[in-house]
């Protein structure tokens, strides 16, 4: 049948006005998410994000992307900052590695993705303009996840910190390689989990430098960290404890203030020891160096005791007593002087309880 034959013409202006509200409501209908969306410098997030017509920003395409998708950056750009509530890839591959994120005041990439998303930054430049009256605070931060890898990603210029790993809730686990983490204020990479959460962070092949400490590593953390350059920062490494911290060896840290920071802190704010027996007083230390105890009551030093100090857990004795007389029972303050070979020091005044 010709294409033209009134039989496939509408008889009735009624006809004509369904198939018009038809295509109306077609056309107005919202646009279905997809797995794969791109962005560019000369999109436009009223564009539907497709390789076509991308979309201008990160924030403007994740909606437009389904969860688990991937959205590619075109060239090379400022997408601007984003925060990330789903499993997602971002992935400047096709930027060459150029697809950037500029902050003034804020963070570059929020993560607040849930326990079991995956999140992937991978080929990405993320500025903070430190130098400038409006800086960013953090590169990356995370709130939440299952997983985030950051795969050849450059973060510079943070006030706060580069990356930011501190979850609310859960255990993500955090791989971070082959990136550059220069330039920031406060810590290039610092894992904080908040009370009742926890991280796991991996750190290899990477460049972190000039920033005030290169890996710091707080409660409820482990990471691990192999074949990175740790050059010109004030620490190295600061393994606040009971934050644990895995040297796997390939490691350059040169060039710092200080190659790690100390600490070494007791392990109580109160020991007990019975009459004629002493006290012993345990510590946790996270460099090798000496520690002095000092027995002190109503003003005067009693016995002073000295010893040295290992990576890991310790303990220096009192023997209970001042001089060559038992000490009588009562409370005594215990002053704890712990001190590094490069001249750090961490000092304590805690009770001693002889029963």
């Amino acid at each position: 049948m010709h294409p033209h034959s009134p039989l496939l013409r509408p008889k009735t202006a009624l006809a004509s006005c369904v198939i018009a509200a038809v295509f109306i409501a077609a056309s107005a209908a919202p646009s279905v998410a997809a797995t794969r969306t791109w962005v560019s410098g000369v999109g436009d997030d009223a564009n539907p994000c497709s390789r076509t017509a991308p979309c201008k920003t990160w924030a403007g395409a994740i909606s437009k992307t389904d969860a688990g998708g991937v959205i590619d950056a075109l060239d090379p750009g400022g997408f601007g900052a984003v925060t990330i509530t789903k499993a997602i890839t971002l992935d400047g591959s096709a930027a060459g590695g150029q697809a950037g994120t500029l902050v003034s005041s804020g963070m570059g990439v929020t993560i607040s993705a849930g326990v079991n998303d995956r999140v992937t930054l991978r080929h990405m430049v993320i500025e903070g303009l430190v130098q400038t009256g409006s800086p960013g605070q953090i590169g990356v931060v995370i709130w939440g996840a299952g997983s985030v890898l950051l795969d050849d990603v450059e973060i510079h210029q943070f006030l706060l910190a580069g990356i930011y790993a501190a979850p609310l809730t859960g255990h993500p686990a955090v791989t971070v390689v082959n990136s550059t983490i220069a330039d920031n204020t406060g810590p290039a990479i610092d894992v904080n989990p908040a009370d009742g959460a926890k991280a796991d962070v991996i750190v290899q092949g990477c460049t972190i430098t000039t920033s005030s400490i290169g890996i710091q590593t707080f409660f409820n953390s482990r990471l691990w960290y192999r074949n990175n350059t740790i050059f010109a920062n004030g620490f190295g490494v600061d393994q606040s404890m009971p934050g644990q911290l895995h040297d796997l060896g390939g490691n350059s840290v040169v060039g710092n203030t200080k190659a790690a920071k100390f600490h070494a802190v007791p392990s109580s704010v109160v020991f007990t020891g019975r009459r004629g027996k002493g006290i012993r007083a345990k510590f946790a230390s996270t460099l090798a160096g000496t520690v002095t105890l000092r027995v002190i009551k109503s003003g005067h030093t009693l016995a002073t005791i000295k010893g040295k100090v290992a990576v890991g857990a310790g303990s220096i004795v009192w023997n209970g007593k001042a001089g060559k007389t038992v000490a009588a029972k009562g409370t005594y303050t215990l002053a704890i002087a712990f001190k590094e070979p490069t001249g750090q020091t961490a000092n304590y005044s805690i009770m001693g309880i002889v029963n």
